[in-house]
């Protein structure tokens, strides 16, 4: 009878008593919550267990009740957002009588003593007061407490908000990006000549063309475009004109952001003086433009349509507020301010929420407004308080401490220029480094190098994942001010700086452009002269749930590059529904990768691109897995050796029936609910719930060309399994359950071995979709198979097809073993016929592949096996519930905990042996969640 420890964790993230389960072995955690990381964080914080000193103190009260009805909730928001009082206090003294730090009054429901705090158990409270009595607050009745064991991070000590404030506005106007003392001496003629020289050549052209800021668009551009019928009529969707509606205002905007930098780079007042009158001129156009477009009937006006605001007056007031005139100043101060003040409206949600990308894509402008105006305006002081301390607690947001994305690489570059812009400025104004404080920002270099590495294929679990995210500027600017850390200096070595022409240009676009040329007049180049790649060729980031295997992380066009995801933070946003999915490169191009394009229309977005019916994962039952926070997984395990990496996902709940598009608001003419107001949400499309209990993949990268992926699946009743492939270039069926991939470098070979009779499909064309000439409704097994739609006009023409590999169990089983086997052949195509794998057995079934053997348990009635030894013994593993000892040759490594992973290697340096167990990412751990 199974024996089952229940433990109860300390964590900001969850519940205040989350569970878990470890099963009789000891080695296997079957985690039990609905979701691991809520959408807020509703429970006072740190409670427990920190890893960083001082952490902050963190509360979330309800502005309202849920029972309260609309017009109760908005005045309730109305009469208290960012108008109550939030009270702190932290003390070793639970009666809080000696050595009480106190917060005082704050607006914001977050505190950090800004010291730090010696060993031991340490006491907080919290109080709240009403807008109307701000001075007495009434104290929560319980008090909380979290633990300071000498083993946390020491965070240095920033300064604390009025001393930021105090800085701000002792100096003179500007006080954002660059100083007064900085405008004319920029432009590196000695350091960079052939950009200065450019440089002064652009902005000359640039003052010359005197763009004009009004425009138009019609039909003659959908008919320029080809949006046209067999007639010659134009038949682009209304979306196709909003776009060119706001890329006209987005390139008037970087029109006068260019003529500003020239003004700062070359000191010239010309610049300056056109770019007030091209601002003025484009306020109006903005206020009174409108394009009539005939095709739809439709009179477009500029202020509805466009959502990125021109270029406005109010910028100069930090830059030259001597160009301003008086009335236009105090408009500027007294309402326009105002009207942009943007923390009231972000207070009682940023600090909550775990993430929203909107808000910090926009990150620079919450802190540049109040920056600009705390000379000006007490609400703009207090403003700019709140910013500083929401970024010193939350950013960068983006993961908790391992340098990774949660939303994976495909926006990682929107966040480029603020994550490095910001500290730069904060480190200009005080002194203060933020790129030591955090380790976020010690690991990025590291993760990039490992999940997306540059010159790579990227990152293919996310939107906009078509190629490496670099973040060139955040990674020179981490080079420059933490040179002693490897990681800074080998990203930013192998990346390099994009060139003088994109760099000039990129001043009129990106704040960080400006400050690397600041950077530059302050901070000597680090040296990467003495450079070499990483030592370890593999690595896992388990808070998000990612590893990077690889075989040559100096030269891309030897490296086979595995990349696998399973993330605690489940999917949603930019995320997509990618639990226990794993991706293949070599020669840094894509061979077996995800497929689907971004932007091509609701049926494909829903049932093929953003869909894990797209991803190298399983479907079960005909269904994929959720699309939501709570369809969750992670990576329990890694092990790394120079031969062999491996790792173990989980995706057991993954396939929850949850997804985020699915909305009772919308049904189609039988009740059924649909999905962006179009896909039926139906099981014949692929959503429901199939009762999965389990899945849990090992995947191994044996060097120099092989990969072991396990598959250990179970469910509440009898489905069917599916294992899915595919590429985005080629593939070609050899025999049932073995298809062959290339890409310009290589040719692969993926075997899949199980017990159940299967069936093996190859799909390479699309359905045609309801668009095109001659569409006819697909069946709804096969919608997902419909060419993309190309509305906005980005993507490649004509569409390329993609491959999808589907091998299906014909029968229905509720617990299903697969073994797949890739072999990767340098120099080969498809015409390479890989020779057959050696394989015997059914249930404990050995497979030869090149040099290493491969056992595996395929009957699931029996403990879970895979061992992998090669020819020379000088290597090997064992993982599973049935694993206890690893023999390599002679040498036998008996597992402490049955079930645990075992990893022998022998080589030059020596032998290494390592035995893991599951174990739980650090934001299951710790109490202090961010």
């Amino acid at each position: 009878m199974k024996k089952y420890l229940l433990i109860c964790f300390s964590l900001g993230s969850l519940l205040a008593q989350a569970q878990s389960t470890y099963s009789s072995s000891g080695a296997e955690i079957t985690l039990q919550q609905e979701q691991l990381i809520p959408t807020y964080i509703n429970i006072p914080q740190p409670q427990g267990l920190v890893d960083e000193n001082s952490p902050w103190l963190h509360v979330n009260i309800p502005l309202y009740e849920e029972s309260d009805i609309n017009s109760v909730r908005k005045a309730k928001i109305a009469r208290l957002k960012f108008k109550r009082r939030f009270y702190f206090k932290l003390s070793k003294d639970p009666s809080f009588q000696k050595d009480v730090f106190e917060s005082g009054p704050k607006r914001w429901s977050f505190y950090n003593p800004y010291e730090h705090l010696s060993k031991g158990k340490w006491f907080w409270k919290y109080g709240v007061a009403d807008p109307e009595t701000p001075d007495k607050p009434i104290w929560h009745n319980e008090t909380f407490s979290f633990q300071i064991t000498g083993n946390e991070r020491i965070t240095p000590i920033p300064p604390k908000p009025e001393e930021l404030v105090n800085i701000v506005i002792s100096r003179p106007a500007p006080t954002f990006q660059l100083f007064r003392e900085e405008f004319g001496n920029l432009l590196p003629t000695e350091t960079w000549p052939e950009m200065a020289n450019w440089g002064y050549t652009y902005y000359e052209r640039k003052y010359n063309d005197n763009m004009s800021m009004s425009y138009t668009i019609s039909d003659k551009d959908a008919i320029d475009a080809g949006y046209v019928d067999g007639n010659g009529v134009p038949n682009a969707q209304l979306i196709f004109y909003r776009k060119l509606l706001n890329n006209g205002i987005t390139l008037r905007k970087r029109y006068i952001n260019d003529l500003v930098a020239g003004y700062l780079l070359l000191g010239d007042r010309k610049f300056l003086d056109r770019a007030i009158t091209k601002s003025r001129e484009l306020w109006n156009f903005f206020n009174s433009g409108s394009s009539y477009i005939a095709s739809l009937g439709v009179n477009l006006v500029v202020k509805d349509e466009v959502w990125d605001r021109p270029y406005e007056l109010k910028n100069f007031i930090d830059i030259s507020p001597d160009v301003l005139t008086e009335a236009e100043k105090k408009e500027i101060i007294d309402e326009v301010y105002p009207s942009t003040w943007s923390y009231p409206q972000d207070s009682e949600y940023a600090e909550h929420i775990v993430y929203e990308q909107h808000m910090w894509q926009e990150f620079m402008e919450k802190l540049k407004t109040p920056l600009i105006f705390a000379r000006y305006k007490e609400e703009a002081r207090e403003e700019l308080k709140y910013a500083y301390e929401l970024w010193l607690y939350r950013a960068p947001a983006l993961s908790r401490t391992d340098g990774g994305s949660l939303e994976g690489d495909g926006y990682l570059g929107v966040h480029d220029s603020y994550l490095a812009t910001i500290p730069w400025l904060l480190y200009k104004l005080t002194g203060y480094n933020y790129f030591k404080a955090h380790p976020w920002f010690a690991n990025h270099g590291k993760y990039l190098t490992y999940i997306n590495p540059f010159g790579n294929a990227g990152n293919p679990f996310c939107d906009g994942d078509t190629g490496g995210a670099t973040m060139p500027y955040l990674m020179e600017m981490m080079a420059y001010m933490v040179p002693e850390n490897y990681w800074n200096l080998w990203r930013f070595r192998t990346i390099g700086r994009s060139g003088y022409k994109n760099f000039t240009a990129d001043l009129g676009k990106k704040d960080i452009a400006l400050a690397l040329l600041s950077l530059w007049t302050h901070v000597s180049p680090p040296d990467t002269t003495a450079m070499t790649p990483p030592a370890e060729l593999a690595s896992h980031f388990q808070d998000i749930g990612e590893v990077g295997m690889h075989t040559d992380l100096g030269n891309e066009k030897n490296n086979l590059h595995v990349v696998m995801h399973a993330s605690p933070y489940g999917s949603g946003q930019h995320l997509h529904p990618a639990q226990n999915a794993f991706n293949v490169a070599y020669g840094g191009q894509d061979l077996f990768w995800k497929t689907g394009f971004y932007n091509g229309g609701d049926w494909h977005n829903q049932l093929s691109y953003k869909n894990s019916r797209a991803h190298n994962t399983i479907m079960a039952n005909g269904m994929s897995q959720g699309f939501h926070k709570s369809s969750y997984g992670w990576m329990p395990r890694f092990v790394h050796g120079e031969q062999i990496s491996y790792a173990l996902g989980d995706a057991s709940k993954a396939y929850n029936d949850q997804n985020n598009y699915k909305s009772d608001k919308y049904k189609d003419e039988n009740g059924n609910f649909l999905l962006a107001q179009t896909v039926p949400y139906l099981p014949e499309y692929g959503f429901g719930n199939p009762g999965v209990t389990k899945f849990r993949r090992h995947l191994s990268m044996l060097r120099p060309n092989i990969i072991v992926i396990y598959d250990e699946l179970e469910a509440k009743e009898p489905i069917t399994w599916e294992f899915r492939l595919h590429s985005r270039r080629y593939m070609k069926k050899i025999n049932e359950q073995w298809f062959l991939g290339k890409n310009d470098h290589a040719a692969a070979s993926a075997r899949l071995f199980c017990i159940s009779p299967t069936e093996t499909q190859l799909y390479s064309e699309y359905l045609k979709n309801e668009r095109e000439p001659g569409y006819i409704k697909p069946a709804p097994q096969d919608a997902w198979r419909m060419r993309p739609v190309d509305d906005e006009n980005k993507l490649p023409k004509p569409i390329p097809e993609h491959y999808h590999g589907v091998i299906k169990t014909k029968g229905a089983h509720t617990k299903m073993r697969f073994l797949t086997v890739i072999q990767i052949f340098p120099g080969e195509n498809e015409n390479y016929k890989p020779v057959d794998f050696k394989s015997e057995g059914t249930d404990l079934i050995s497979v030869k592949a090149g040099e290493y053997t491969i056992q595996a348990q395929l009957n699931g009635e029996q403990p879970s096996f895979l061992e992998i030894t090669n020819s020379d013994n000088t290597a090997g593993l064992i993982s599973g519930t049935g694993a206890e000892k690893l023999k390599v040759g002679e040498v036998v490594h008996t597992a402490k905990v049955p079930g645990s992973t075992l990893l022998f290697e022998q080589n030059k340096k020596g032998e290494i042996f390592k035995e893991v167990t599951d174990s739980l990412p650090d934001v299951l751990i710790y109490g202090n969640t961010y």
